[in-house]
């Protein structure tokens, strides 16, 4: 068990949006499985970790300098990590060996120690969309790949890209944003031109659907709800989905894959998959470096040559297991609180 050490006056429902992820269970379902592994105490001397309530970025821009400051004390005072949530596409990185900071991404090449990488926590598609129904596609010669999302190129999509590139890191370097800086990358332009590249492929069949905006540009409800079960129709129509990140580097789309029991074909642009020391994510994905993207179909069959068409079966199921089991936001903090106790999560000893 994890004693947690925070400010609970926090944890109302107007700040739910910017809690500490574990926190959203925790506060609102009392019978959440995760109060087998994590308690609240109000003695900081009995505690394990401290927690800083909220996002960081959202109290240092919200004039709650003081409140993180005073977790920062307690910290070193008292020789107990502190937890902190970074929210947003691209995070904050903090050299503080104390402080471990929970974000969804980062550069594996850049990577610290005490950066610990999040899943996107989503809703389960096949609850949601595809009404309880679980079915798996049989393999077939060519395998078919699917992507739905933004794919554009342009002057002008680049221009405007690079002018939210200038007004962002204007704003980090003024503090008036709490983030790393932002690397440009057009993911829209590349994103097109890998599909491309894949497009003109004669051993996979593609099932492409590019859109000029996010999400098509939808504006009210109804059609949001058209072009989501467009998105996971796309999925489940495909035995792999093209994923790649966005503004940030992580895909959400390599978490809804394995949810929908296929195979993502993740372009590593870099990037860090959680808990990617401890789960074989090569065992469930086909990860093919952005150098290789010429070649990323011969990896694609070269992939499911070492599955039978019963295994390929298997290996769909498998894929939907992986992501109950390892990246739901119950089952992922149930891990970390494994990884901390046995002193396994990042830097943990030299605080210890």
């Amino acid at each position: 068990m994890i004693k947690i050490f925070t400010d609970q006056t926090y944890l109302i429902h107007k700040n739910k949006g910017n809690f500490f992820p574990l926190f959203d269970k925790m506060v609102f379902d009392l019978n959440s499985q995760l109060y087998g592994y994590f308690n609240f105490t109000d003695n900081i001397k009995e505690c394990n970790v401290l927690i800083l309530p909220l996002s960081i970025d959202f109290f240092l821009e919200n004039k709650g300098k003081k409140i993180v400051d005073y977790f920062k004390q307690l910290s070193k005072k008292h020789q107990k990590p502190l937890w902190v949530f970074s929210s947003g596409d691209v995070g904050l990185t903090i050299l503080d060996p104390f402080i471990f900071v929970f974000r969804v991404a980062d550069f594996e090449s850049k990577k610290r120690k005490n950066s610990i990488i999040m899943p996107a926590f989503i809703e389960d598609p096949i609850t949601n969309y595809e009404n309880s129904v679980l079915k798996f596609l049989n393999k077939t010669e060519k395998p078919t790949i699917g992507y739905v999302g933004h794919a554009k190129g342009g002057l002008k999509k680049y221009v405007k890209l690079y002018l939210i590139y200038l007004k962002y890191n204007t704003e980090v370097f003024f503090k008036k944003i709490h983030s790393d800086y932002f690397q440009l990358y057009s993911s829209s332009h590349v994103r097109l031109k890998y599909l491309k590249i894949l497009q003109k492929s004669s051993f996979i069949q593609t099932n492409f659907i590019c859109r000029d905006q996010y999400r098509a540009g939808v504006k009210n409800n109804q059609d949001r709800e058209k072009t989501t079960v467009a998105f996971f129709e796309n999925i489940k129509n495909s035995h792999y989905t093209f994923c790649m990140r966005g503004g940030g580097n992580f895909s959400v789309r390599l978490f809804e894959t394995l949810a929908m029991g296929r195979i993502p074909l993740q372009i590593n642009t870099d990037c860090t998959l959680p808990l990617q020391d401890f789960l074989d994510w090569n065992s469930h994905c086909v990860i093919v470096d952005e150098k290789d993207i010429n070649v990323a179909d011969i990896k694609i069959l070269e992939f499911q040559a070492h599955y039978s068409d019963y295994e390929f079966i298997e290996l769909q199921k498998r894929n939907r297991i992986f992501w109950q089991e390892n990246l739901t936001r119950d089952k992922y903090f149930s891990i970390i609180h494994d990884l901390f106790l046995l002193k396994k999560l990042g830097s943990i000893n030299s605080v210890d």
